[in-house]
């Protein structure tokens, strides 16, 4: 058939060889905008064809051109759609029918909802494993976290860790070699003298929360939330860069601190990360990711420019470059590290933090039961503590464990993507090159996984192990080489 005689056929049948023999292979995430200028380029050169070489108006080749893009555009999609529902690995997997063919379905259901009870709904309602996009599962079932995210385990980060690239956090690295090497800059951060020395640090914050606390008693309620977060990212900036936030002191958040939580807000609804970084190329978009990452910029060359007495974590990510300027390569991972350590250290323990209370707030008996426990421990007049002795309380640590398992801090989501050949989980295989998930604030309160597992029972991490089905499970900040916590491996 001459492609003259149709040649909207003909940009229907190319769209479909598109899909299956280039966008049903491999990763297309990273750069979004280079296949818009694509089409965008295509577009302009059939008009412009049109109108030079078949001498077609300029009105009638505009609109043959947009058509024939059109045509093309839904053939790719045409078997896009159907390949996800009748033939893509993941078919036979239960879940919602608009989950199978776009990921944009579960953005769209986080509106008005939280991603880990939205999981949890579904888990109710399709069992342990759930499609909850085209290439997406999430599963809970017992154990799966081993399977995943265990030192064993032969899967890799999915492409999702690539949404700040170029930046490069120990947290954002896809290839294990890579994290590897990074992570041993990071150890000499985190060995028991490391530890030791931040612990002289925390003190300072630590009696500066209390001090906020005393100076509002009066039978009046207290924001917890707000003070645990104040105290989590004053005690993160001086382990990061020495010096603090001074959010305690000032009674109030910090722009940097602010604009972090803003940033952040798009990633609860859990966009395509192509379509993430879609937005990120928009002119303007990124002016407050670029002012934040100026902002860490400035705080490490102050760090730089200071020799601290009591070592922090950014003396060992600095130590590589032995007092010499940072090249661009080098910069992108500093600024990466720099928000991980914020972050991830911050807002974590102004969660656990929160929770914590709110737990103890609920049950009087576990208050008094505490109190009880830490009555021999608490004689030093400045009442002050070291770690090693509160390591060895039973209960305080099992209301700890009982918090994270409940209130996970990160509750609902950190992937991986399965290797070419699949992973079994007690005899269910799971296809290759598949977006895996365990949501621990589902799988914290399966019965599957816990006995009783609703209810506060802090005595089932040292009296009654039974009540635990399976340990394996129990990976609030995750577990593995590719842990997200650094500090996890102490």
């Amino acid at each position: 058939m001459d492609i003259k005689e149709n040649p909207a056929l003909h940009a229907f049948a190319f769209g479909v060889l598109t899909h299956l023999l280039y966008f049903r292979f491999g990763e297309h995430h990273l750069y979004p905008t280079r296949y818009i200028y694509g089409y965008i380029g295509s577009f302009i050169c059939i008009a412009a064809f049109l109108y030079n070489a078949e001498e077609i108006p300029f009105n009638s080749a505009f609109s043959r051109s947009l058509y024939l893009v059109f045509t093309h555009l839904l053939g790719l999609y045409s078997s896009l759609v159907i390949y996800r529902l009748l033939f893509h690995p993941l078919r036979c997997f239960p879940g919602p029918f608009l989950s199978k063919v776009s990921a944009f379905w579960l953005s769209a259901q986080l509106r008005h909802e939280t991603l880990y009870r939205k999981l949890a709904d579904l888990h109710n309602e399709y069992g342990d494993f759930v499609r909850v996009g085209p290439s997406d599962l999430s599963i809970i079932h017992p154990r799966a976290v081993n399977t995943i995210y265990g030192f064993k385990s032969t899967c890799t980060k999915s492409a999702w860790y690539d949404g700040s690239a170029p930046l490069r956090s120990l947290h954002a690295h896809r290839n294990r070699a890579d994290h590897d090497k990074h992570r041993r800059t990071w150890n000499p951060g985190f060995t028991d003298r490391a530890l030791h020395g931040y612990e002289k640090r925390i003190q300072v914050y630590r009696q500066k929360l209390i001090n906020q606390i005393k100076s509002m008693e009066g039978g009046k309620p207290i924001n917890v939330s707000t003070l645990f977060t104040w105290y989590g990212y004053d005690v993160m900036g001086d382990l990061a860069f020495g010096q603090s936030f001074d959010m305690l002191d000032n009674s109030a958040s910090h722009w940097a601190i602010l604009m972090t939580h803003r940033m952040l807000k798009p990633v609860e609804y859990l966009m395509p990360i192509w379509f993430f970084r879609l937005l990120l190329s928009i002119p303007g978009t990124t002016k407050a990711f670029w002012k934040f990452n100026e902002y860490w910029g400035q705080l490490f060359k102050m760090r730089m420019a200071t020799k601290q007495e009591i070592p922090d974590i950014s003396a060992c990510l600095l130590e590589p470059l032995k007092g010499r300027a940072p090249t661009s390569d080098e910069s992108n991972v500093l600024l990466g590290d720099a928000s991980l350590i914020i972050n991830a250290g911050g807002d974590t323990t102004a969660t656990t933090l929160t929770t914590i209370i709110y737990e103890l707030a609920r049950r009087p008996s576990e208050v008094q039961k505490l109190r009880a426990e830490l009555t021999s421990y608490t004689t030093d007049p400045n009442g002050e503590y070291s770690q090693e002795s509160l390591a060895i309380l039973r209960h305080l640590n099992g209301i700890i464990y009982e918090t994270l398992r409940i209130h996970s801090p990160v509750p609902s989501y950190i992937p991986r993507k399965t290797p070419p050949e699949g992973i079994n989980i007690d005899g269910t295989h799971v296809p290759g090159n598949m977006n895996i998930s365990c949501p621990q604030w589902v799988i914290g309160r399966s019965e599957n996984v816990y006995q009783n597992a609703q209810d506060f029972i802090p005595e089932r991490w040292y009296l009654y192990p039974k009540m635990i089905k399976e340990r394996s499970a129990f990976a609030p900040f995750t577990t593995g080489r590719l842990k997200v916590c650094a500090a996890l491996t102490h």
